[in-house]
């Protein structure tokens, strides 16, 4: 064979050869979907989440609290970290490869100014390291591994929950306790004083009665004292105030007081002072002195007046104890009886009528309450033109 047939043999073979490498790569099956395994908090101790050039450190404290370490030190808020777990409580397949090596990586928000990259840690390995980029609609999210040229998109919800400046990971809890182990509420402000007792009602039932201590007459809405407690036992800042002093002078005098003892005996108390900027004031916890802010519409929850706090119901039943109910505006009248899972008509016998439409009326009637109290009125002045009305003989 002469030196030219060589040469086109050669050329020959390497096209061949360059033709079975790309039929090759075109028929290649795809890489298997990336996989985010599900990530436990009890087996993590650290997180670091980084995000337009900050990283944010936090560790694990004990079994139920976290602290925020970089780039300040202060107690983690629970919720937070909950809901970074929340995200790979379970496994996470991905739909499919975006992309590998993308020439343009700012059209899926992977660029170090959009990209948020989340490592959780467990001792001395590594959990997850996940760089996160763009939110797709469905709660689906563009990601790659950390170090790894492939994009996949896959449904690991909003990472809004981990777009979050050093404060925002802080414990903005004021007070942290339940409304069932609330014994005592005292409610203080201006020439107002407010104060109750509740007692349990069994061992099975942990709602309570609540008895008013002062003042003396008052017939009281215990949704009312429940809120309180509820509220209060929950309360949180809109603002964390690292220095005590900027508040100075804003506690006198105090707008209003509210504190609450517990079962345990411990007492538990805030001082709501002066108004700040933007429909916002102060709030002192009074056991430590710690300073907050809080919004004036927290504040208005608890500056009660008597006529929030009075009982408002005008009428109260179960339906299921209903066994006659009657309607009279003057001029018609229909009285009905149950009848299995419905109702029919006694009078007049046989009136078509829609059961659910009366199952509905009478829910509502059972738990019926006034907007507000009119005093000063004689019935005859306060009653309306068509009053309907509930029997039960």
């Amino acid at each position: 064979m002469d030196r030219r047939n060589q040469i086109l043999f050669a050329v020959l073979a390497i096209l061949l050869v360059g033709w079975a490498a790309r039929s090759w790569l075109a028929n290649r099956p795809p890489p298997p979907p990336y996989t985010i395994e599900a990530v436990k908090q009890e087996d993590a101790n650290a997180i670091e989440v980084t995000f337009k050039g900050q990283t944010v450190k936090l560790a694990r404290r004990d079994a139920d609290r976290w602290d925020l370490v970089e780039p300040k030190q202060a107690p983690a808020d629970p919720t937070a970290v909950d809901a970074v777990f929340t995200l790979f409580k379970d496994p996470i397949v991905a739909d499919m490869r975006v992309a590998s090596s993308p020439s343009q990586p700012e059209l899926f928000g992977l660029v170090p100014d959009d990209t948020v990259r989340l490592v959780i840690k467990g001792g001395d390995k590594t959990l997850l390291d996940l760089e996160i980029g763009k939110t797709l609609t469905g709660g689906a999210a563009v990601y790659r591994p950390a170090g790894s040229p492939d994009l996949w998109r896959g449904k690991i919800g909003s990472r809004v929950r981990l777009e979050k400046k050093a404060d925002d990971w802080r414990d903005k809890r004021i007070m942290d306790f339940k409304k069932e182990d609330v014994a005592a509420l005292e409610l203080t402000w201006e020439r107002n004083r407010f104060s109750f007792t509740r007692t349990d009602t069994g061992p099975d039932d942990r709602e309570g009665t609540w008895a008013v201590v002062e003042p003396a007459g008052l017939k009281l809405d215990p949704r009312q004292a429940d809120s309180v407690a509820r509220g209060l036992g929950a309360l949180r800042a809109n603002e964390l105030v690292d220095d005590p002093k900027e508040a100075e002078g804003a506690f006198d005098p105090p707008r209003l007081t509210v504190k609450a003892r517990l079962e345990d005996g411990s007492e538990h108390s805030v001082t709501f002072g002066a108004k700040k900027e933007d429909k916002k004031v102060w709030i002192r916890r009074d056991q430590d002195g710690a300073v907050f802010v809080v919004t004036e519409a927290t504040m208005s929850r608890y500056q009660k007046t008597p006529a929030d706090l009075r009982d408002k119901t005008i009428l109260t039943f179960k339906r299921d104890d209903v066994v006659r109910a009657a309607y009279d505006d003057g001029t018609t009248r229909i009285v009905a009886e149950p009848d299995g899972d419905s109702w029919k008509a006694v009078e007049p016998p046989g009136y078509p009528f829609e059961g659910k439409e009366l199952t509905f009326t009478l829910n509502t009637l059972g738990n019926l309450r006034a907007a507000e109290l009119v005093e000063g009125k004689t019935p005859a002045q306060a009653t309306p033109r068509s009053t309907p009305s509930r029997s039960s003989p």
